[in-house]
């Protein structure tokens, strides 16, 4: 009987902990658009596949799980709802009314604030 309660006990313990996820880890601290790669934007669209508002696509590359290392038009899609989802304070404070999928500055800023 023993094993079966370290079992349960290991399984409650792993369930009942936060989750965080990889893309907690990373600070973002340059500017991102089409064409940039690196693990920023892997990390980056980690967080947009978070929120199905955001999700970078469905099926395939970008996809929960599936996501890359490269910028692409996917994610600039998934920026640009991303920043309209916070448009008070990634899109105001700059006088912007659309996201751009530009990830500047404001971006970054509530990037990093998550």
């Amino acid at each position: 009987m023993k094993p079966f309660y370290t079992l349960f006990i290991l399984t409650v313990l792993f369930f009942a902990a936060p989750w965080t996820s990889e893309a907690e880890n990373i600070l973002f601290d340059r500017n991102l658009s089409i064409g940039n790669s690196g693990e920023d934007v892997l990390a980056l669209q980690k967080i947009l596949n978070e929120n199905p508002y955001t999700k970078i696509a469905g099926s395939g590359a970008g996809s929960p799980g599936f996501e890359t290392e490269y910028f692409g038009n996917l994610t600039k899609k998934a920026v640009i709802r991303y920043q309209e989802l916070h448009k008070s304070e990634i899109l105001s404070p700059t006088g912007l009314k659309n996201g751009t999928g530009f990830v500047g500055p404001s971006t970054i800023k509530k990037l990093n604030a998550a």
